[in-house]
């Protein structure tokens, strides 16, 4: 499995690289601090990503931005917003695109279930 995630904080970068590799050891991990690098790889890479976590609050775009230069190239289901901001207005922007809200409270547990039903489906 082939995760891309974008988030201009490192230190955020090494978190969400530790909580995926505890659920999927051997996953390759793309990461970028920059989002329009991230949506570059995304483009060029969009038949070998399976996921792709993207920050909401970053400096130079925010996370919605990233997800609406690339959705087109990816199916709802392999894209997560992710924010420790929980207002309704965030979440509406999500539904719109009926991609994955996750907060970074128990992301793990919500990262577990996005994998597995990814899994689920490769496999039928």
């Amino acid at each position: 499995m082939k995760v891309l995630a974008i988030d201009d904080s490192k230190l955020a970068l090494s978190q969400v690289e530790r909580l995926i590799k505890d659920i999927i050891p051997n996953v390759e991990m793309l990461k970028f601090q920059d989002p329009k690098e991230g949506i570059e790889i995304a483009k060029i890479q969009f038949s070998e990503i399976d996921f792709i976590l993207v920050d909401y609050n970053m400096n130079s775009m925010n996370g919605i931005e990233v997800i609406d230069a690339i959705i087109s190239l990816y199916k709802s289901n392999q894209i997560g917003l992710l924010t420790a901001n929980t207002q309704n207005s965030i979440k509406e922007e999500v539904e719109k695109r009926g991609i994955h809200f996750l907060s970074k409270e128990g992301l793990k547990e919500q990262l577990l279930k996005i994998f597995n039903n990814i899994a689920l489906k490769e496999s039928k």
